[in-house]
């Protein structure tokens, strides 16, 4: 069975758009209709952006009702006051899992973020890209890195409920996301097991994995001799 999916969580955003807040849902906040896209070309991607553009997506998504795919949680709407939203969503670093009692909650966590090389000296291996006019080397490396998505729930089965909302909403737009946003790879690879969230074993928690490639590219421009002033005199 084929399903139908519409871009409808990022219409809103698409830079084609003329009039994004005006077009908003009714429910959304227009500071999450702003061009992500745009910002990130514009400031280059590193593990703190891709933290934000990570937390802005789930936010977007359970920022409406209508987006929502489980007719389970389509109450759980988020919105950015702490006294009448129906779901929590944050970063792991402005988490307090004793003192915000709102459940279900999501909560973005960074996974460790490799640097690799993609070739020797890490010289761009594009005759394009390899220089600048004036002769000025091309490099780039690869960036891979990973989130979860900790989905906390009152029983096992709202932990559970929200953990698919995420994993089906994640995995269906992946597409879209990888190319909006520049990325090399974007992919939803699990679900962790339930267990009982470790500060309150009244409350339960399910991991949700993504990974995500993209390239750091920059070039070298030589503005005078190399170190020329460098001491090499540390001393005793």
């Amino acid at each position: 069975m084929t399903e139908d999916c519409e871009y409808f969580p990022f219409s809103s955003m698409s830079p084609m758009s003329s009039s994004s807040s005006s077009s908003a849902s009714p429910g959304v906040d227009p500071q999450l209709t702003w061009d992500m896209a745009s910002e990130l070309c514009k400031d280059g991607l590193n593990p703190r952006r891709i933290n934000g553009l990570m937390l802005q997506l789930i936010i977007m998504h359970f920022a409406d009702a209508h987006l929502i795919f489980n007719p389970n949680l389509q109450d759980n709407v988020w919105t950015k006051d702490p006294k009448t939203t129906k779901i929590w969503i944050t970063t792991v670093s402005r988490w307090d899992p004793t003192g915000q009692k709102i459940r279900p909650a999501i909560i973005v966590k960074r996974k460790p973020y490799d640097n690799q090389r993609f070739a020797l000296d890490d010289r761009y291996m594009d005759a394009v890209m390899d220089t600048l006019p004036g002769g000025h080397p091309g490099f780039n490396r690869k960036q891979k890195g990973a989130h979860q998505f900790l989905c906390v729930g009152r029983s096992g089965i709202e932990a559970e409920d929200v953990a698919f909302e995420v994993e089906e909403y994640l995995t269906t737009f992946a597409p879209v996301i990888k190319q909006y946003y520049g990325l090399d790879d974007f992919q939803c690879t699990g679900i962790g097991e339930l267990s009982p969230l470790k500060e309150d074993k009244t409350n339960f928690v399910v991991p949700v994995m993504v990974t995500y490639e993209f390239q750091w590219m920059w070039h070298l421009v030589k503005k005078g001799p190399i170190w020329k002033s460098t001491d090499l005199n540390v001393g005793d």
